[in-house]
């Protein structure tokens, strides 16, 4: 019997909700198919991290995700209150540029740190 790592499997089920999200796109249901493509965008993400040709774009995908979240479900990003959730877009790219910047291991972020 052949063994599946659980990486494995996880892609797989990604490849099952692209292949709904593709049906769905193609009978007209576009605005239900949403919760499809996020799912594989998640599923995408936490595959990739198990395979070292595509481990480094586990971020990109992360951010794929993201963005499909936000077509399908703006919602979340519309004004709160008087609040315009739009002046968040410059510190959180500042943040996420950061992490990109930042060194991925703790004992070289404790040795930059320590050299600071």
């Amino acid at each position: 019997m052949k063994k599946y790592n659980v990486y494995r499997i996880v892609m797989d089920i990604a490849i099952i909700f692209l292949l709904v999200f593709l049906i769905m796109l193609l009978t007209g249901n576009v605005a239900k198919s949403g919760p499809a493509l996020i799912g594989f965008f998640i599923l995408l993400s936490v595959g990739v991290k198990g395979y070292d040709v595509v481990k480094g774009y586990t971020y990109t995908a992360w951010v794929f995700t993201g963005v499909t979240t936000a077509m399908f479900f703006p919602q979340p990003f519309i004004p709160i209150g008087t609040f315009k959730v739009s002046l968040l877009v410059v510190p959180l790219l500042q943040i996420i540029m950061f992490g990109m910047g930042s060194p991925d291991e703790s004992e070289r972020l404790h040795r930059s740190i320590k050299n600071a």
